[in-house]
């Protein structure tokens, strides 16, 4: 007997979980030896975060500058054809909502506009946690994968958690300078939730029953009531499909429904 949706969006959770997990214990337990304060910015450089987990904000700014010249894309990047943007997910293809693009467009316009995040890419703004309601998620079982994540984000409870600046160092240079004060407002505001009905972004934070590195990194779950179910991820780059406007420019980004991890 095959697994249900529900089944299998619980495997998928606690998969990535756990990789969300291990590196936060791993900096807890060894963080002495994880940190290297040199930043390879050479052209024939690629940009690896792997090496590392923190960044300062200077070193951050370089890296998404690099990046954001380089134009490299992500890998299933949403793609607009005969005027419809279609997404590309594990070797299928559905059509994504104008109102979700332009909604979730707005939701990082907003948070530039607010000083929530100050770049979009993966040492920042990188992604979100798609969620709907308990009722609506439980309905869905009987539906194909594509069908799920078509009528997930049409769905009238629709939320996104954004995990902002989750590789940002709380001191400059990491671990033994002086708190950076602007990098401590960042990540003491980095959990924000976004809504697809209209309602303004708010802050959301961890809960004391949630696991101690998620909550030293001020990393919030999704809001009780409510069951995440898949992840976007964003990366600005010169050749991206889709424009965010921020201080006067023209920021172009991609979309991607399959890129949790790009490097």
């Amino acid at each position: 007997m095959g697994l249900s949706f529900i089944e299998r969006n619980m495997i998928i959770i606690v998969i990535i979980m756990s990789f969300l997990l291990i590196p936060m214990i791993a900096i807890t337990l060894l963080h002495a030896f994880m940190f290297s304060h040199n930043v390879d910015l050479s052209p024939a450089s690629r940009c690896d975060y792997r090496n590392r987990w923190f960044y300062t904000l200077d070193e951050i700014k370089a890296l998404y500058e690099k990046e954001y010249r380089k134009g490299d894309r992500l890998e299933n990047f949403v793609r607009t054809k005969n005027g419809k943007a279609i997404a590309y997910c594990m070797g299928a293809q559905f059509e994504i909502p104008e109102k979700f693009i332009k909604t979730t467009l707005g939701h990082l316009e907003k948070m530039l506009e607010k000083g929530y995040a100050k770049y979009i890419f993966r040492l920042d703004a990188y992604h979100s946690h798609l969620f709907i309601s308990n009722e609506s998620f439980f309905k869905y079982e009987n539906l194909t994968y594509t069908e799920v994540i078509t009528t997930f984000i049409k769905d009238e409870n629709l939320g996104a958690l954004y995990h902002n600046a989750e590789h940002l160092a709380l001191r400059k240079p990491p671990i033994t300078g002086k708190i950076d004060p602007v990098a401590e407002n960042l990540i003491n505001k980095r959990s924000i939730i976004g809504w697809y009905d209209g309602r303004p972004l708010e802050f959301t934070y961890p809960k004391p029953s949630d696991p101690i590195p998620l909550i030293q990194a001020n990393t919030a779950g999704m809001p009780k009531g409510y069951y995440g179910g898949w992840t976007i991820t964003f990366k600005a780059n010169k050749n991206g499909g889709f424009i965010v406007r921020h201080g006067g420019q023209e920021i172009r980004i991609d979309i991607s429904f399959y890129d949790l991890d790009y490097y």
